[in-house]
């Protein structure tokens, strides 16, 4: 990975990081545990450009794991962290829900947690279980999930498809977040929102950075942002990838 994406490849993290960005409603309405589908996700791939970007992983959730987890960190690859990371949180997951990992493989526990969450949230939902397979269990929850929003924006959800409910969602959620984040909506689509959403997003992280972002243009911000991260990954002696390309 060349430094040039490297350095994208962090501001992207940061960027879709933040108390709930765009990408991460689809992420919401999907997921049972973002622990066990982001570890399944991210164990035994490298770090590159793309998966960053869809997994939205936060570099500062990273830094705080490696405290609470005691992750050594010193000469070892940004990925090879990322996965001992993911793994800790897992298995501390596992631990949480009543399940002893010992003896399993790491897929073993995955399963139990993934299932042991599934059935949690059916029974939220009173949803039946019984004579139904995961899979099934899983599209009543994620139909659960997605009405329970639906309801929550005032989207009436009789007579439509799931898609059609899930897209007004999204789009409601869109316009929510710009709103939060102070954007005027009126007279904008939603890939202009989305655009914008993520600019913004950027700044915040980069203030909280103490970047001063005045007068800058987001693709310099963005730098800087990612700057200041590989320095705070630096001094824990974490090897970046191809530093020197």
């Amino acid at each position: 990975m060349s430094k040039k994406i490297f350095t994208i490849v962090l501001a992207g993290a940061l960027a879709l990081g933040g108390k709930m960005s765009v990408p991460a409603f689809a992420k919401e309405i999907n997921q049972i545990s973002a622990q066990t589908e982001t570890f399944k996700g991210e164990h035994g791939k490298h770090f590159t450009h793309h998966h960053c970007l869809m997994k939205g992983k936060k570099l500062d959730s990273l830094l705080q794991g490696i405290k609470t987890y005691g992750i050594e960190t010193k000469g070892k690859t940004l990925n090879d962290v990322w996965k001992e990371y993911r793994k800790a949180r897992l298995l501390d997951e596992a631990k949480q829900l009543g399940i002893n990992p010992e003896g399993k493989t790491t897929e073993e526990v995955l399963k139990e947690v993934r299932t042991t969450k599934l059935m949690q949230e059916a029974k939220k939902y009173g949803i039946r279980t019984d004579g139904k397979s995961m899979k099934e269990i899983h599209q009543d929850v994620r139909k659960a999930m997605l009405y329970k929003k639906a309801n929550k924006y005032g989207i009436e959800t009789k007579g439509k498809t799931m898609q059609t409910v899930e897209r007004e969602v999204r789009e409601a959620f869109i316009i929510e977040k710009a709103k939060q984040l102070g954007i005027y909506t009126s007279g904008k689509n939603m890939r202009e929102l989305h655009r914008l959403i993520h600019d913004q997003q950027l700044i915040n992280e980069a203030k909280k950075l103490g970047i001063n972002t005045e007068g800058k243009k987001v693709d310099e911000i963005r730098r800087e942002v990612a700057d200041a991260w590989k320095a705070k990954l630096k001094k824990l002696g974490i090897v970046l990838p191809n530093e020197n390309n």
